[in-house]
């Protein structure tokens, strides 16, 4: 797979699930700013707050292929490994999939990821072993300095005046 960061503002994008699962991803693409549908029958505290507050948009049933189209991404995290497979099947050849019990039916993968300020280290083991995805990230994140931060905040505003010249 090709690492690539992915602009999801205002985008898009489709959770099917609403447990712990769902959950993760869900604060990832809200972080985001992502324009968020989640399609379970039921769902933890937190999503059904966030659908209360506006946040998302929740549909209380099952999701199904007939869901698919219109999404950019579609997060397939139910508790049905045969559900999360359909929608990874049925979707479109340009729609981005994330099965998240099973990497090998999606076209995507998301990476253990941190971030501070303009720097994203994101690590991936392919699936083999998101602990230690997770361990390698924190090391490498743990070495990053505020004057690192403070001097790619210097350089991008540096090189976004040159480009305005």
């Amino acid at each position: 797979m090709l690492p690539l960061m992915l602009n999801l503002e205002g985008k898009p994008v489709l959770i099917a699930g609403g447990g712990k699962i769902a959950l993760r991803r869900l604060r990832l693409l809200l972080a985001e700013n992502a324009d968020i549908t989640v399609i379970s029958p039921e769902s933890v505290p937190e999503i059904r707050e966030l659908a209360e507050t506006g946040a998302i948009k929740w549909i209380r049933r099952k999701a199904a292929a007939v869901d698919l189209p219109g999404y950019l991404l579609i997060v397939a995290a139910t508790d049905s490994d045969e559900t999360n497979r359909l929608l990874a099947r049925n979707a479109s050849p340009l729609q981005l999939v994330n099965n998240a019990g099973d990497a090998g039916e999606g076209n995507t993968e998301v990476p253990k990821h941190e971030k501070r300020g303009r720097l994203t280290i994101a690590v991936s083991t392919g699936g083999a072993s998101p602990q230690m995805a997770k361990s390698i990230c924190s090391e490498i994140i743990g070495r990053i300095d505020r004057k690192t931060v403070d001097d790619l905040d210097r350089l991008y505003e540096e090189r976004a005046a040159r480009k305005n010249v």
